[in-house]
């Protein structure tokens, strides 16, 4: 086996427009063969690793996705973060395989599918799917509950990642009954024990990643949920337990209380998603005199809160939800929301009064010091006395003109222009000098650009090996370094180096480089490593832009 040492060949990645998945050429010296896997087997394979070898052993496993990066992040913060994990992949995999130890662990055959850990069999053709293990485990993701409307009833919801059809356990069983054993980290599912409801689901990916299953329990009482996922063999996967409490009728009336449309949208006979919220002019105008008089009398009165305090009905809160919904009743097809439970001060009260009054006071007052004002959308010019500069000699200076807005926007991205060029020229004359590279001598002398003589990667990790000798090995050259995920390789090398110098806030992603998206991004991360070269280098040296001084 020592002599079938497996190498990465090729590494692509394929999205869609919500699966993600990456392809694997492999080659062991005799055979050749092709996986597909997706971003969980990559964490799974990582997770089994993990129980072989200590985590400073292996190489930096790339994080998953953020939640508000997935729902907030724009379609540009995505497709950089996908890059970016694609180049962190690919270097996870290649320093697998470079591990001696971990090269031969079955967790690492077994994500590659290697022909000698399949007995012989042949390998996967190129294009076919993959052949799934039979001791393939869901990895539990998440549970959560739902209401369904009935005392005690609950809906268990499961969500599991699972590369074919599997198993998985749920269990329940009563917090009050379990004392101490209930803060378990990681609870038995092998059998009933102190589970009172031990039952197993069946987990079809293609279909659907969850899982529903409805119990009735007793009001109000608390339980703890776990769910397992389980193999063919018998084998389990991650426990994942939450606890629970069965609603009661007091709680589902709440529910429905915050659910339900407002007494003045039924009375309109409007929708509630079309009903505007009503003012707190309209809310008395439309209020008979009997019911005024008794909302008066109960306001006057008083209720009693649900700690035992008495609480005035017509509260700031309620004053600041009438606000509110007056301004959205101004945008028909809006559903009106509910203030939040937080404290607020209402505009009425005596300090958001005074507030407004001295905001109000200084506006006025700049206002009137202002050379400009704006009234009914015209504009009208204060006079204001011209004032003129006069040198010592008593004549007047001249007055510069700058020109428009548009003009002087130009001009700013000339200036950026001009000095992203002179940094791009200095740079050159710097990495030619330090690494003897023709293209780089070529770029500094004008006949070149310095982008196409980086984006293979090689001179980047030979400037660092000239001034960090040893630091970076592995570097592909020649014809190897012209395809793209070796040119990935050599640059994401070079990132990690520049990761552990601290320059995190000057770093590009590799794709900037090797697919030419930001170039501007990587003339500034040259630019901070120039300015971390050790001061024990007798090499030369990079040559900052002059400093600019302007004349009087």
């Amino acid at each position: 086996m020592a002599s079938e040492v497996i190498k990465l060949l090729d590494f692509r990645m394929f999205r869609t427009d919500t699966l993600v998945w990456y392809s694997l050429q492999l080659s062991n010296g005799r055979e050749c063969w092709v996986v597909t896997r997706r971003y969980s087997e990559f964490l799974r394979c990582h997770v089994k690793l993990l129980e072989l070898f200590h985590r400073e052993q292996l190489p930096t496993f790339p994080p998953k996705e953020p939640f508000w990066q997935r729902v907030f992040g724009g379609e540009a913060t995505r497709d950089n973060w996908m890059e970016e994990r694609y180049a962190r992949l690919f270097g996870y995999i290649v320093g697998l395989l470079d591990i001696e130890g971990v090269r031969y662990s079955d967790a690492l055959l077994e994500f590659l599918n290697a022909p000698s850990h399949n007995n012989g069999q042949e390998p996967e053709p190129s294009g076919a799917e993959t052949p799934v293990p039979s001791s393939a485990i869901a990895v539990i993701r998440s549970v959560r509950v739902r209401l369904t409307g009935e005392p005690g009833g609950l809906e268990v919801v499961i969500r599991a990642d699972a590369p074919a059809p599997c198993a998985v356990r749920l269990a329940l069983r009563p917090l009050e009954e379990l004392g101490e054993e209930w803060g378990d980290a990681s609870p038995s599912l092998e059998a009933s024990g102190s589970w009172e409801r031990l039952l197993e689901l069946d987990l079809d990916p293609s279909k659907s990643p969850e899982l529903t299953h409805p119990f009735e329990l007793a009001p109000g009482s608390l339980w703890q949920v776990a769910a397992v996922g389980v193999s063919k063999d018998g084998s389990m996967g991650n426990v994942v337990c939450i606890q629970i409490r069965a609603p009661e009728n007091e709680t589902l009336s709440q529910v429905r209380e915050s659910l339900s449309p407002s007494r003045e949208v039924r009375e309109s006979g409007l929708s509630p998603s079309k009903a505007p919220a009503l003012s707190p002019e309209l809310r008395a105008e439309t209020k008979d005199p009997g019911e005024a008089s008794s909302t008066a009398t109960r306001s006057s009165e008083g209720v009693i809160g649900p700690e035992g305090k008495s609480q005035d009905v017509e509260s700031e809160e309620d004053e600041v939800e009438g606000h509110e919904g007056e301004a959205r009743g101004r945008k028909p097809g809006r559903r009106p929301f509910a203030a939040g439970s937080s404290k607020v001060i209402s505009y009425q009260g005596s300090v958001a009064v005074e507030y407004a009054r001295r905001i109000e006071e200084q506006q006025r007052q700049q206002a009137e010091r202002a050379p400009h004002r704006w009234s009914q959308g015209l504009k009208v010019s204060v006079p204001v006395d011209r004032l003129e500069t006069k040198s010592a000699s008593g004549a007047a200076l001249p007055r510069h003109h700058y020109g428009t807005v548009e003009v002087l926007d130009h001009s700013i991205q000339a200036q950026q222009e001009q000095q992203l060029r002179e940094d791009e020229l200095r740079l050159a004359v710097w990495i030619h000098h330090v690494t003897g590279d023709a293209q780089s001598g070529a770029a500094a002398a004008g006949k070149g650009s310095l982008q196409e003589a980086l984006q293979t990667g090689e001179v980047l990790c030979d400037l660092i090996n000239a001034i960090w000798p040893g630091k970076i090995v592995g570097i592909s050259r020649g014809q190897g370094a012209q395809t793209l995920f070796k040119r990935v390789a050599n640059i994401t090398h070079f990132v990690q180096f520049c990761s552990s110098l601290q320059l995190s806030h000057s770093l590009f992603v590799p794709a900037d480089l090797a697919e030419g998206r930001n170039f501007r991004q990587v003339i500034r991360c040259l630019c901070a490593l120039a300015q971390h070269v050790p001061e024990t280098w007798d090499g030369p040296r990079f040559q900052p832009a002059p400093e600019v001084r302007h004349s009087d």
